[in-house]
């Protein structure tokens, strides 16, 4: 019943027995948002709804970052395109496939735990069966990605340390005048690099077609070992056995090769680290320039190169002294004067009518080397120097080098257009040549005719 006091309440009477309870109730529309946690829960359900908004931007962003990795591409000299991809974003593209290729791995894996299609074997065949079917563990779990196809496999069976070896051992290819300055016991070092470098390659070749064949016999064996656990039901068997133990001795030998090629791989990713060898052989470079001793920008990078694969990355102090530090800015002043320099006389060798394609194309061979000397420093410099007034001038050499490589392109667009010009005027002969044969045929042709008439 309605209250005549306060018109909003409504008054509630409750009998039970011999007492009887009056009270007043609320409606709803008075009842606060404290009352009933409203503003809690709104407040759970916005976090709860930021959280997932995050993650689900987090997991579009990270594989549009990927098939970006592995679409890039930039414009090198001589208008060729090459794929250009540091080992440290190479590594993390790695990671992206490799997450990918064991999830892939993980939908496809049977469950070594079901046992409703099994026969209940009783012991010992059923201590070795159950034996057999718990062996495949995460060391074995690799065999499974190699035999993998798809994309996965073919980014991930040259693995980027042995890319980036081949490149090193590649760079210790020095011609003879990189070669001319240095000493005997450089020489014999790059030497002993380059066995080295092969030497790892191949063993590790060797040891993973190994490993391919023992999982296949591993293969082989595991269903052996099933049929015969099969056919001897619960009793025991002397082949069974003997396939039971030669399968553990394939199993220590897959372990042990396994331990090979991460060790392998270990050695190959710790003499491959970029930052390192650039800085070692900047380093290298500038204590041969105040010593007074003459060497090339390429080979200092050869002998770094070699020091880390022959002496290894231990104990190595690439941090470059205030003396070697002023030397590296002077260095880096005579390259921007040379690369200046060299932009403007090409340009100007292009806009001029009366040079040469003899003349140009020397000039594009020599300003070639400069520009990837000058390159390959401005790299080193920032592997080993870090302060702003390094930072400044390494910028300006960047840009200035960006801008004699614009200038050799465009040299290399000439130069082709005349090669190719060169070639159709030469099939076709100049005017006065094609003359001098024209006549010379209708001289022939009335000689041959005087000589019919006479024999007539």
């Amino acid at each position: 019943m309605m209250n005549s006091q306060n018109p909003g309440t409504q008054t509630l009477q409750v009998k039970g027995g011999e007492n009887t309870f009056t009270g007043e109730k609320e409606p709803y529309f008075f009842l606060g948002p404290r009352r009933c946690g409203s503003q809690d829960c709104l407040s759970i359900t916005n976090t709860i709804s930021l959280v997932l908004l995050a993650a689900t931007v987090y997991l579009i962003l990270r594989g549009f970052w990927c098939m970006q990795e592995l679409s890039m591409y930039r414009p090198l000299h001589g208008g060729n395109y090459a794929r250009l991809l540091s080992t440290s974003r190479a590594r993390l593209i790695m990671a992206c496939v490799e997450e990918s290729s064991m999830e892939d791995v993980r939908a496809r894996r049977p469950s070594t735990n079901s046992t409703s299609n099994a026969p209940v074997l009783e012991a010992p065949a059923a201590r070795l069966s159950t034996a057999a079917s718990q062996r495949l563990d995460m060391n074995c779990l690799y065999i499974k990605e190699a035999s993998s196809q798809g994309v996965a496999k073919t980014l991930l069976t040259p693995p980027v340390e042995e890319a980036e070896l081949r490149r090193q051992r590649k760079a210790l290819n020095l011609s003879c005048k990189d070669l001319k300055n240095l000493q005997y016991v450089e020489i014999q070092l790059i030497l002993r690099a380059r066995s080295g470098i092969k030497e790892m390659i191949s063993d590790k070749h060797r040891a993973w077609t190994t490993l391919g064949k023992l999982a296949e016999e591993w293969k082989q064996l595991e269903s052996l070992e099933a049929k015969l656990a099969k056919e001897v039901g619960g009793n025991s068997s002397t082949e069974l056995e003997e396939t039971n133990r030669r399968i553990q001795a394939l199993e220590k030998q897959m372990k042990a090769l396994h331990v090979t090629l991460r060790r392998i791989r270990s050695t190959m990713y710790s003499i491959t680290q970029q930052k390192l060898q650039k800085a070692l052989s900047l380093k290298l470079f500038l204590r041969h320039r105040i010593q007074n001793q003459k060497i090339s920008i390429t080979a200092a990078n050869a002998l770094s190169i070699a020091a880390l694969v022959v002496n290894g990355v231990r104990g190595r102090n690439c941090a470059l002294p205030p003396n070697y530090s002023d030397e590296a800015l002077k260095v880096a002043e005579e390259f921007l004067t040379s690369t200046q320099s060299a932009t403007e006389d090409l340009l100007q060798q292009l806009n001029s009518p009366t040079n040469g394609l003899k003349t140009i194309r020397k000039s594009v061979a020599n300003y070639h080397l400069l520009q990837k000397d000058a390159s390959m420093y401005a790299l080193q410099m920032r592997s080993a120097l870090m302060a702003p007034s390094a930072r400044r001038i390494i910028e300006r050499l960047e840009s200035q080098n960006f801008k004699l490589s614009k200038a050799l392109e465009k040299a290399h667009g000439i130069l082709q257009k005349g090669t190719t010009e060169g070639a159709a005027r030469a099939s076709q002969g100049s005017p006065f040549t094609r003359g001098r044969f024209s006549l010379l045929r209708k001289l022939l042709g009335a000689r041959r005719s005087t000589g019919l008439d006479k024999s007539r």
